[in-house]
Order: structure tokens, then C-alpha cells, then sequence
């Protein structure tokens, strides 16, 4: 059994849909960045500040792609407090603090806009 494949023409608007997709990623990624900081930030418990403060974007271009890193620098004796404040943690007297689980929602619904706003760009 085998399978032909064939095709006349050839792949230019698939070329370009490609590089048009590509330029679109690059336009809007910082601006995605800086709208889930700010999210972040709105949803961090505020005690003293320092941890709604921390917050911070680094993004990484390539050949391939983007990448986007989220960070909070806030790290007190090596733990990084808005991870505790998001995942909870036990304290020195044996209670348990429950997490906030604000952290993954925001990303989510951030990630999510970047994929329709993307699309939308695309299908224009």
C-alpha cells in the first residue's frame, strides 16, 4: 500500500501566512507581557509591597520564537514569597496558610487573550 501526494502551485501564501503570524507574536508580546504584569500585581496581597513590587518580564527572542518569563524577585531565605502566598505554605507553629492560587488563573486568561487577539490579527 502507498500513499501519493501532489500538488500543483506553490506555497507562497502559506509562506507568507507563516511570516505574517511570526511578525504578529513579535509585535504584541511586550505588550502582552506588561498587561499580565499588571495583572499580577492588582492580585498580589499587599502587605508591605515589597512582593506586589517584584514583578518582572524578561523575554527571550530567538529564530524560532518568543518566550516570555514571568518572575517576582521577592526571595527571602531562598524562597520566593509570592510563590508562597499563591501555593500556601505551613508556618513555624505547625498551622497551614492556604494558597491565594492567584498566579496561574491571570497567565491563563493573559495567554488566553494573546491566542485570540493572534487569531484575530491573522484572519483579518
Amino acid at each position: 500500500m502507498s500513499i501519493t501526494v501532489s500538488y500543483k502551485g506553490d506555497l507562497k501564501n502559506t509562506m507568507n501566512f507563516l511570516k505574517s503570524s511570526k511578525r504578529i507574536k513579535m509585535k504584541n508580546v511586550e505588550y502582552f507581557a506588561e498587561l499580565c504584569i499588571e495583572r499580577l500585581k492588582e492580585e498580589t496581597p499587599v502587605k508591605t509591597g515589597l512582593t506586589r513590587d517584584s514583578w518582572e518580564y524578561t523575554i527571550e527572542r530567538d529564530s524560532k520564537g518568543v518566550i516570555v518569563n514571568i518572575n517576582n524577585t521577592n526571595i527571602q531565605n531562598g524562597i520566593n514569597i509570592a510563590v508562597l502566598l499563591d501555593m500556601g505554605h505551613a508556618t513555624k507553629d505547625g498551622h497551614y496558610i492556604s494558597g491565594l492560587h492567584f498566579i496561574n488563573p491571570i497567565i491563563n486568561y493573559t495567554f488566553r487573550e494573546i491566542i485570540d487577539n493572534t487569531w484575530k490579527e491573522l484572519n483579518k
